[in-house]
């Protein structure tokens, strides 16, 4: 949220990528009330499974870059976002990526955040589990339970990387 007011109008080029189309509505009324030219703002809501189709990646960065974008933000969901960032970091220009899951939702109000009280104690992650169970409950349950063995193994160069075969998968 505090990234949406730190852009300046004419001195940023925003471009988002969202995953609703009333997001994306909502997303251009904010900016534009706050005195971005509508020619200054990117704004793309992509199908689904775009991240799989390569003719559509290669034509939305190739766009991002002919935008002149400054801050690309994906609003696609997470790892989705960050997974399409470094698989197509080369082609943006030169931009700043955020991959923001849900933040841009969370931001225009197509979704609705946590009761106060919730996001008071550090328990909003409970909460996003609470309303998609199916979704998020092995991400935050399960998953996350292994980032610290990923960062004790990191940390005591038990981890081997080739880069010259390095991917990300999806």
């Amino acid at each position: 949220a505090a990234l949406m007011p730190a852009l300046v109008a004419g001195r940023h080029r925003p471009f988002f990528v969202v995953s609703r189309d009333r997001t994306g509505v909502l997303l251009r009324q904010y900016l534009e009330a706050r005195g971005f030219a509508a020619d200054a703002i990117g704004i793309v809501c992509p199908p689904f499974g775009f991240e799989r189709d390569d003719a559509y990646s290669s034509t939305l960065a190739r766009q991002i870059r002919e935008h002149g974008t400054t801050h690309l933000v994906m609003g696609v969901g997470s790892p989705k976002s960050e997974v399409w960032l470094y698989d197509h970091a080369r082609a943006l220009g030169d931009c700043y990526g955020f991959g923001i899951g849900a933040g841009i939702d969370y931001f225009v109000g197509t979704e609705a955040r946590a009761p106060q009280w919730m996001q008071a104690i550090g328990l909003e992650w409970l909460w996003r589990v609470l309303c998609e169970p199916r979704r998020l409950a092995r991400r935050y349950l399960v998953d996350a339970m292994l980032f610290p063995v990923a960062i004790m193994r990191d940390a005591t160069g038990n981890w081997q990387r080739d880069e010259s075969t390095a991917t990300v998968s999806r």
